[in-house]
């Protein structure tokens, strides 16, 4: 099922694996904060107007940084699943739940 055979069959694999996911999403989740930081980037722009009586302050700006780091730390994680076939080891078997 996956598309390039790189599988967590080694602490070494898995590690390249795990790390590059938590890379992406990071690097993801700073490059939003520092777009909230600067007036002239257009998500600056897009969310300004939803708050124009107050502004935009830390709180908002933490809570746009959550929400959209967690939609793409799920892509990323579908993307490492179609790419990889990773993830298939998180899963927990039906009969283990009784």
């Amino acid at each position: 099922m996956a598309i390039i055979n790189f599988r967590s069959t080694s602490y070494f694999n898995a590690f390249i694996l795990y790390a590059s996911v938590t890379a992406i999403a990071t690097t993801l989740a700073i490059e939003i904060r520092l777009s909230l930081e600067n007036e002239q980037s257009r998500l600056f722009n897009f969310i300004a107007p939803l708050t124009p009586e107050i502004g935009i302050n830390s709180f908002h700006k933490i809570i746009v940084t959550l929400l959209i780091t967690f939609i793409s730390s799920i892509i990323i994680y579908y993307l490492m699943y179609i790419i990889f076939g990773w993830g298939g080891g998180m899963l927990v078997s039906k009969n283990s739940l009784k």
